[in-house]
């Protein structure tokens, strides 16, 4: 029974000590993503893979991305996910973005673009935003995702993705290395879902 509780304390020992790793690991400011990670600790809890953290505005929330490719007969769908973990005493929720490989491949191009563009000659996007371009049509039937600058940010400081589904809007902020990390992200995912499609053809 003593040596038992032993190697019970010994496994708890190194998987605090793992976990503490992770932690001492994860940099919200980060622009570099590590495809090895199987999850993070952040100061709402674990969260897989290596995430970007993003504002979910109009909740006062934090989450962090999760992306999921699957490969399909038509090439790829994707999905990113921004997960909101418990926090200010309030309950967790998330948020799923559905997207074929065309319309994923159009967002990454976008995300780029935010680098180098002149957010005073973009096009407005209602009262309060630019828009940097359309990744789904208004009238797509998982919604229209779109990529946005708050007109008042002329510096790219933070770049918005809106999420428009049933009518309602959903924004989610990005900081400019947020952004970096987040093309890096979907890039992996989309480039291992297209080698499994690869090599599973007959």
């Amino acid at each position: 029974m003593l040596n038992t509780l032993m190697r019970i304390s010994i496994m708890m020992f190194i998987w605090l000590a793992t976990l503490s790793a992770y932690a001492q690991e994860f940099d919200p400011n980060s622009s570099e993503f590590d495809p090895d990670k199987q999850f993070v600790i952040t100061p709402f809890g674990a969260i897989m893979g290596d995430p970007v953290q993003v504002k979910v505005l109009g909740k006062d929330k934090v989450g962090f991305t999760v992306v999921t490719v699957t490969p399909t007969s038509d090439g790829v769908t994707a999905m990113l996910s921004i997960i909101e973990p418990q926090q200010n005493g309030e309950p967790g929720g998330g948020h799923a973005l559905m997207m074929s490989l065309v319309e994923v491949e159009q967002l990454m191009k976008l995300l780029n673009d935010t680098q180098n563009a002149d957010v005073v000659s973009l096009e407005n996007y209602g009262e309060h935003h630019k828009l940097v371009g359309r990744v789904t049509e208004p009238n797509a039937p998982m919604g229209e995702i779109a990529v946005l600058f708050n007109a008042k940010d002329v510096e790219r400081n933070n770049i918005r993705i809106v999420h428009i589904l049933g009518g309602t809007p959903q924004l989610f902020e990005f900081s400019a290395a947020g952004i970096e990390k987040l093309i890096r992200q979907i890039g992996h995912y989309v480039e291992k879902a297209e080698t499994t499609a690869e090599a599973t053809k007959l």
